[in-house]
């Protein structure tokens, strides 16, 4: 009887071990799956993050598009109030002029809030990058080259971004 005992025993050992390697190969193959899932995981939240970041300037780039197009429209109206301004200056009807410039104001105002900004002149030199030169006077003077005479169409800048050029008239340099 005691060497049955030593049989069962040394056999329950054995299906225990047999047990016992059975569950450490599930557990590394459920470690493993469980790595698996995380990298995979971890890859969509990148990729959705990602996708947010994209979708997000995507978004933005089609308000600016969609605020430039209405913005450039609303310049045209501007021009001419300006152009209005001027006439109604000319003609010395102070009247007419101080509602021109009152509604010029307004529009500007509220094409401000959205970010529309003139660009400077004043005490400058004409920069490719924001002025369009649509006309010269000529200069023998080298200081003065460049310099810019004066503005036939105001330019602006919406959210820092160029919208519409300067045109302007400026000096340039007589070779002899």
């Amino acid at each position: 009887m005691p060497e049955e005992k030593k049989e069962e025993k040394k056999e329950e050992k054995q299906d225990n071990l047999t047990t016992l390697a059975e569950c450490q190969k599930r557990l590394e193959s459920a470690l493993k799956e469980l790595e698996e899932y995380k990298n995979g995981w971890q890859r969509e939240r990148a990729d959705f993050l990602n996708y947010r970041r994209e979708e997000r300037l995507r978004i933005e780039k089609e308000r600016f598009e969609m605020l430039s197009l209405v913005v450039k429209d609303l310049l045209d109206v501007l021009d001419s109030l300006d152009f209005a301004e001027l006439n109604f200056k000319k003609a010395k009807d102070l009247e007419a002029e101080k509602g021109i410039y009152l509604i010029k104001n307004q529009l500007l105002k509220i094409l401000k809030t959205y970010g529309l900004e003139e660009i400077e002149t004043k005490e400058r030199r004409f920069d490719p990058s924001f002025d369009e030169a649509v006309d010269f006077e000529e200069t023998d003077s080298p200081q003065e080259e460049g310099k810019i005479l004066e503005v036939i169409q105001k330019g602006y800048l919406l959210n820092n971004q160029l919208i519409r050029p300067n045109k302007v008239k400026i000096f340039k340099l007589i070779n002899k």
